[in-house]
């Protein structure tokens, strides 16, 4: 367990001896909390300036988090509560925001944010086993909700250009999705039932999409 901290708050609870934990900020009003329970957990916060927060608590064994935060306003909360779950997260400047939660075992997620204002957010969620969630946002103004229950989805989104905005649920067992957006976009998917697959691809500017699948 190791930190270095130039800045305001760090609040650090660990587990189990095996359970190692690094934090490093610099600069303005950060905050740092990490709490973690079980064995071979492992955390890893570096932040960087204005007002930034960051939180991550880990309650299974064997669950690791990354997380890097760059400038100016910037949080995230982070949460897993079940094993073996795996996040790693870098978001880079001005507003953003990310609240992510892991609730079973082996789930993993790649959150990736490098908007420029005018609040950039990501807000997920998981349930079950074996999920994966690989998603980026890398414009102003983005906004992506997800969320994922039952076992064995996966959900990638790419968010490319300003003001696209994303929601997307699935349910069920091995449902795989990959939406792109270009800019300026709307979009909303939901699937339910097992097996099920959509790749989709908004150009910029393109009318609002909704899809909803269901069966098997």
């Amino acid at each position: 367990m190791s930190f270095l901290a130039l800045a305001a708050t760090l609040l650090m609870t660990s587990g189990p001896a095996d359970s190692p934990v690094f934090v490093q900020q610099i600069g303005s009003a950060a905050v740092a909390r990490v709490q973690q329970s079980g064995q071979g957990n492992s955390a890893s916060v570096t932040q960087s300036g204005r007002t930034v927060v960051a939180e991550v608590r880990q309650t299974g064994a064997n669950n690791s988090a990354a997380l890097d935060q760059n400038g100016t306003n910037l949080a995230a909360t982070l949460e897993q509560n079940g094993q073996a779950n795996h996040i790693t997260l870098a978001q880079q400047g001005l507003s953003t925001a990310v609240t992510l939660l892991q609730r079973g075992d082996r789930n993993s997620a790649a959150l990736r944010q490098v908007g420029t204002g005018q609040v950039d957010t990501i807000t997920a969620s998981q349930f079950g086993n074996d999920h994966a969630l690989d998603l980026l946002q890398n414009g102003a103004g983005n906004v992506l909700t997800a969320q994922q229950s039952g076992a064995r989805n996966t959900g990638k989104v790419t968010q490319v250009g300003p003001a696209n905005t994303f929601a997307f649920y699935q349910a069920g067992q091995g449902n795989q999705l990959d939406y792109a957006q270009a800019g300026n976009d709307a979009g909303s998917v939901t699937q339910q039932g097992s097996g099920l697959q959509l790749t989709m691809s908004q150009g910029a500017g393109a009318a609002p999409v909704i899809v909803v699948q269901t069966g098997r």
